[in-house]
Order: structure tokens, then sequence, then C-alpha cells
């Protein structure tokens, strides 16, 4: 038990760090913390046990609902097809969707922090029942990365779409055209008019902007999950294997 309680208790700094928005799932996460500080304290009080694991339990059945609830809005989101955006209007889904993603994230961390706990309250350390809770963690964190993947692509494809880069796209190829064009002409050849043409096609066709908002959006992904499955698998290991 001791050995497990370490394991977690070095990844709550971080979560606590990276995650700062709602409230109810962020609280709960505080709770869960308390229940793992004093649960050294009480790991032989019977009573202790009963009222935290119903509590766990509570805690556990809201994060799954949480997870059940971004992920049907972040799907809905990608079914949505606009045929031009502005960059703002990008912006603006880049902001959403991260959004969206750092909440379904902490519920999955909440919902794999509180199986870990049950497991402690409960003291069931049958390999059949942590293989299940893993397999189920597991499972929930593949959706999840899967689904992240699909909202990166396409808030990648939306960038690369948006109006001002259909205007930049086609203004580049107006200006590098004008610029050669220039060039066939000795009277203006070398004014400054033709510099500024040429100067304008290369650094129009820069796609700076898209990579910026696809490096924001990785920016705000982390793993916090694989280290709970590796923990259910440490103390199957400890109680079942040596």
């Amino acid at each position: 038990m001791a050995v497990a309680i370490m394991a977690v208790e070095k990844k709550l700094d971080a979560i606590h760090e990276t995650q700062k928005d709602e409230a109810k799932l962020k609280g709960n996460l505080n709770t869960l913390v308390d229940v793992l500080n004093n649960y050294k304290f009480n790991w032989d009080n019977d009573k202790y046990k009963d009222h935290k694991h119903i509590l766990v339990q509570d805690i556990k059945r809201e994060a799954e609902q949480s997870i059940i609830l971004y992920r049907e809005l972040l799907t809905k989101a990608l079914d949505k097809k606009a045929l031009f955006q502005s960059g703002q209007e990008v912006k603006a889904t880049l902001n959403k969707t991260r959004a969206r993603l750092n909440h379904y994230q902490l519920a999955l961390y909440t919902f794999s922090f509180s199986s870990f706990l049950e497991i402690m309250l409960l003291e069931n350390f049958d390999t059949n029942y942590l293989n299940s809770l893993a397999s189920k963690i597991q499972e929930y964190s593949g959706d999840y990365t899967a689904l992240y993947e699909k909202c990166a692509e396409k808030i990648e494809k939306d960038s690369k779409a948006s109006l001002e880069a259909y205007a930049l796209k086609g203004l580049s190829k107006l200006s590098s055209g004008a610029g050669k064009l220039v060039e066939k002409i000795p009277v203006i050849s070398n004014s400054q008019l033709d510099k500024n043409l040429l100067k304008a096609g290369g650094i129009l066709q820069d796609t700076s902007r898209t990579q910026n908002v696809m490096q924001i959006l990785a920016d705000s992904q982390t793993d916090y999950i694989s280290s709970f499955v590796e923990d259910i698998h440490t103390i199957d290991n400890l109680y079942n294997r040596i």
C-alpha cells in the first residue's frame, strides 16, 4: 500500500499546476487528494474506509459522466463543417476545443485516481478485479487520445482553409506572378516595386501561423493517466506475483 501511495503522490503536483478550470472536477480532485493523505493514518480503520469508499464511488461516477459529456461535445464539434472560417473563428474554435480537452483530461484523471483509491479502500487485490479496472482506464484513455488526434487534425485543416489563409495564398500567387512580370519590363525591373512584390510573394507563403496554432493545442496535452495503470499493475505484482 505504501509503495502504491508514494507512486501516486509524485504525480499530484503536476496535475494541480496544469489543470486550473472546472470547479466541480477540481473540487473532487482535491477531495481525492485528502482521502489519499488521510488513508495513511486510517488504513486499519474500517469505519473510515467504508465512509470514504462511498465518497470515492460518487466522485468516480461523476467523473465518468463528465468523460461522456466532453466526449460528446467534442465529437459533435467535429461533425460541424463550415465552408469558410476567418482566422478569429479558427482561434475561437481552438480555445474552446483546448478547454474541453483539458476538462476531458481532468475528468479522466479523476476517474483513474478514484479507481485507484477504490482498490485501496476495498482492499480487493484480486488479479481479475485489478486487471478489469486497469483495462477500463486504458479504454477511456485510448478514446481520449483518438479524439484528441481528430480534433488536432480538424483544427489544422480549418486553420489552413480559413478565409485569411485563402486571401494570403491568393495574394502570394498574385504577388509572385506580378514580380516575375515586372522583371520583363526593363524600365522598372530594378524598381522598389519589383523588390516589394517579390518579397511579399515569399513571406506570404509562410505556414508558421498554422504551426503556431497547432503548437498551442499540443502544449496543453500531457499524459497523467498511464501512471495509474502502472500503479494498479504494481499492486497486482506485489500481492499476487511475489
